[in-house]
């Protein structure tokens, strides 16, 4: 067998001399171009993408967060050019800055972010818009920032319909109020509706909070702990302000004590508290979507160059048990 070292010698010192030199030189060159193209390539043209979206949320790590994320997924399986680039700051504000920043390496074309605190992200959205790269940001109804869209849930209105329906209900008059977060916009905006209606019905109370945290059984145990179920005069009525302060309310008190449990939870036929709602464990919820839906809607139809809607809110539904089991029926035939 000849050696490859050898075969070619052969054909350098033949009569094909000429057409071998001429091979080399095109080798070279067509390592040269494929070298220029690979150091020149953009992250939106790899495996095909034609857009990067990067999401850049303060959490994905509750019920809502998770649905706002499994939404924008679920969108994308339609439209396999566009890269999805998730990012969860862990509650931590100035890593969500550093995040969306962290972000642009990859040149994306657009950035979804949550501003629920939008002061925080001032410098790092002036740097997204410096450079031309669209900004869906998603926010709470006080939530004000310089993007392209904002997707708003209006947390202060979300609390005047619990609370009229409280009243119209009858429900109390005592009211224990478990807030997922302390301090933070959504709860703010919660409280600030809810007594902002029940101030004007004087036998309806609200003076005890807790904090009941991201899981429901931290809420569970926050309220036992409390000793909410036994305080006087007793707690005969609960607002929840989460997916899991709803279930860990129900778990908590249990049927023996069977307060009325009214709060917001996510439209999704995942839902836990849908079904609890159903069951009768929960009095009243207000329904709103995730947004994620939304705000890949809207990433997609800024990038496509479709007219958008600057501002863009949530729709609220407030539903009691008699509406739990088809309102899940219809989401399940959207699916």
């Amino acid at each position: 067998m000849i050696k490859i070292k050898d075969a070619v010698e052969k054909i350098r010192t033949s009569k094909y001399k000429f057409f071998f030199a001429i091979a080399v030189i095109v080798l070279v060159l067509a390592v040269i171009l494929a070298i220029n193209l690979t150091l020149n390539q953009k992250p939106n043209s790899e495996d095909g993408y034609r857009f990067v979206i990067a999401v850049c949320q303060q959490n994905l790590e509750t019920f809502e967060e998770l649905t706002f994320k499994n939404d924008i997924e679920k969108r994308a399986i339609s439209h396999p050019d566009v890269n999805i680039l998730f990012y969860s700051a862990g509650g931590n504000l100035e890593r969500q800055a550093l995040q969306i920043e962290e972000a642009l390496a990859f040149e994306p074309n657009c950035i979804i972010a949550s501003c629920d605190e939008p002061e925080a992200l001032e410098k790092s959205f002036a740097v997204v818009r410096e450079r031309g790269i669209k900004l869906v940001a998603t926010g709470t109804s006080g939530s004000v920032a310089v993007s392209d869209v904002m997707i708003r849930t209006d947390y202060y209105d979300i609390g005047r319909q619990i609370a009229k329906f409280a009243a119209n209900k009858k429900l109390g008059p005592v009211f224990l109020e478990v807030q997922s977060e302390a301090r933070t916009a959504k709860a703010r905006e919660l409280q600030s509706g809810f007594r902002s209606i029940i101030e004007s019905y004087p036998e309806i109370l609200s003076p005890y909070i807790v904090v009941g945290k991201s899981t429901y059984t931290t809420a569970q145990k926050r309220i036992v702990e409390s000793g909410m179920l036994s305080v006087s005069p007793s707690v005969n009525s609960v607002f929840a302000h989460s997916d899991e302060t709803l279930l860990g309310a129900a778990r908590a008190f249990g049927k023996k004590n069977s307060p009325k449990i009214i709060g917001v939870c996510v439209s999704s036929v995942k839902s836990e508290c849908l079904r609890e709602l159903a069951a009768s464990s929960i009095t009243a919820v207000a329904a709103i979507p995730s947004g994620g839906s939304e705000a890949f809607d809207c990433a997609l139809g800024l990038l496509n160059g479709s007219p958008v809607n600057e501002e863009y809110v949530l729709p609220i539904k407030v539903l009691t048990s008699d509406d739990a089991a088809k309102y899940l029926r219809e989401m399940e035939e959207q699916k």
